[in-house]
């Protein structure tokens, strides 16, 4: 799964704009929860920049203690419902920037590779002293997790 930084808009408004960056980052699918409740536009400059092992059902749940029952009513009804785990690309941040892991509470560096498995690694050049930007060709969703 992937966490990312973003800029949201409360309630869509442009005058209450809340910044979640590598210190308070939002997961790929805290996304559709935010856009839920502040409506589709309210999420911008979404950036993944890492990659960590994290069940559906494990991200449903941690999702459902922070924002409530709109998780299982508004964002994914249903026992099964599908949900997007990871972006289809990331933005490589600088190694060595640090971030905190909602999941652990942990404070630590972006690791080098940003947690990609090798297999799913593939550097574009960078552009303009942008960071490359890398892509995902295979995408983990919930029906991996089922037995």
């Amino acid at each position: 799964m992937h966490f990312c930084t973003a800029d949201i808009a409360l309630a869509n408004d442009e005058q209450q704009v809340v910044h979640r960056g590598p210190r308070d980052p939002i997961s790929w699918p805290e996304i559709e929860v935010i856009r839920t409740i502040h409506g589709d536009e309210a999420v911008r400059n979404v950036k993944p920049f890492v990659q960590v092992e994290q069940t559906a059902k494990a991200e449903k749940e941690r999702l459902a203690l922070i924002y409530g029952l709109v998780v299982s009513e508004k964002v994914w009804v249903g026992r099964n419902s599908s949900m997007e785990m990871d972006a289809a690309e990331m933005d490589v941040l600088e190694p060595g920037t640090v971030w905190m892991n909602p999941l652990t509470r942990e404070v630590a560096p972006v690791p080098e590779t940003a947690g990609l498995s090798e297999d799913a690694e593939d550097d574009e050049p960078a552009d303009n002293g942008k960071p490359a930007r890398r892509s995902h060709h295979k995408k983990k969703t919930d029906d991996e997790d089922i037995l």
